[in-house]
């Protein structure tokens, strides 16, 4: 018998007549028609055990595109931050009925001319020995909150990388990301971007990282996953046309400082 989902306050079950958790329930009763057999959802159990994952029912996220997007709609906006249904990963993962959705943070040097690259040395397996532009992972219900998507992308990025943000920066939300075709098809990236003054693997059992530049990414494309490629086609035009990787700058209205080093940063990006 199928776990029921959990709401973000921790109660399980249904806790109102919203179609969203209806549908999510339904994904889970019909969940056997996307799983391979007993043996797998076995394993998947015993990988997991008990970690939660947010998701939304696939239908919701329809309307955002395969590949990197740059923009994103008003109303995948408001899919991020209303989404509040966990569900166990076990039931989650190769179940298409649902898309679970993941903040992925892409790290720039303070010149926006290079990019933290990371590889997966151990962990899970469909990752391991593959090149990422992006640091992050499934949101688990610790990180509900007014702006859970943020939230998840702060504690993943602390997690996996001993980074201290350039002054005056924040996370600033750059796009979304998704591969039909990959391993991974069940999952749906928000694209965070971060300017770092200093940034090091902190999981070094785990990750390796370096900085690579546009022609070090063009390179190493093949060796790349399928999120990261999405990405640097999306920067490579970006390049092409002013030779600079971004059109946007994670600066913060929130503190004040320096003027002058906000003027540096625009400059140079």
């Amino acid at each position: 018998m199928t776990t029921a989902p959990q709401e973000a306050d921790g109660s399980h079950g249904i806790t109102d007549a919203k179609d969203t958790f209806r549908d999510c329930l339904f994904c889970l009763v019909e969940r056997n028609h996307y799983m391979k057999d007993t043996y797998q959802i076995i394993k998947l159990k015993r990988k997991y055990k008990n970690e939660q994952v947010l998701v939304v029912p696939v239908n919701q996220a329809s309307s955002i595109s395969d590949g990197f997007c740059h923009e994103i709609s008003k109303s995948a906006i408001r899919m991020f931050k209303t989404a509040h249904t966990f569900v166990y990963r076990y039931d989650a993962e190769y179940n298409y009925s649902f898309v679970q959705l993941i903040p992925y943070v892409v790290v720039t040097n303070e010149t926006c001319d290079s990019l933290f690259v990371t590889q997966r040395i151990a962990g899970e397996e469909r990752l391991i020995s593959e090149l990422s532009l992006g640091c992050g992972g499934h949101v688990n219900p610790q990180d509900f909150s007014q702006d859970t998507m943020l939230k998840a992308a702060m504690r993943e990025m602390k997690e996996e990388l001993d980074i201290k943000l350039t002054k005056g920066t924040q996370l600033q939300q750059y796009g979304t990301v998704r591969d039909y075709d990959s391993t991974t098809r069940e999952h749906l990236g928000l694209v965070y971007l971060a300017m770092a003054a200093e940034v090091k693997v902190k999981e070094k059992d785990t990750l390796s990282g370096q900085w690579m530049d546009m022609f070090a990414l063009v390179a190493n494309y093949h060796k790349f996953e399928s999120w990261a490629r999405h990405i640097i086609d999306h920067l490579f035009v970006n390049h092409k046309k002013s030779g600079k990787l971004f059109d946007t700058v994670p600066l913060t209205g929130a503190k004040q400082h320096d003027r002058k080093r906000k003027k540096t940063f625009r400059k140079n990006c």
